[in-house]
């Protein structure tokens, strides 16, 4: 294609292809999990209150839920930074969104 745009080539990564203009390098990769979604994004510098805010609807991540960096609680205004692993869990243990007492039938 004459006016295909012309990206450097990469190697294969585990977390896929290398999206240009996406922002980051390796250095700036995180691996975020919530509930069925396991992604690695170019999330570093940002807090974890930031993430929530940005992610919350497309990634399933609780609102106001415990998060863990490399296995350990983190509050809200953590930085997180390239390499780490970010997971935001639902404090009950339940998947999908909260129940509304409302609408429950016994």
């Amino acid at each position: 294609m004459p006016n295909a745009p012309d990206f450097p080539s990469s190697p294969a990564s585990p977390a896929g292809p290398r999206i240009p203009g996406a922002g980051g390098g390796e250095d700036r990769q995180v691996q975020l999990r919530s509930g069925l979604f396991s992604l690695s994004l170019p999330l570093a510098g940002l807090t974890i209150g930031e993430i929530r805010r940005r992610f919350g609807m497309a990634c399933d991540i609780p609102p106001g839920g415990p998060s863990l960096v490399d296995g350990r609680l983190a509050a809200e205004e953590t930085v997180v930074r390239g390499g780490q692993q970010l997971l935001f869990v639902n404090a009950r243990g339940e998947i999908g969104p909260p129940r509304r007492p409302d609408l429950d039938r016994e």
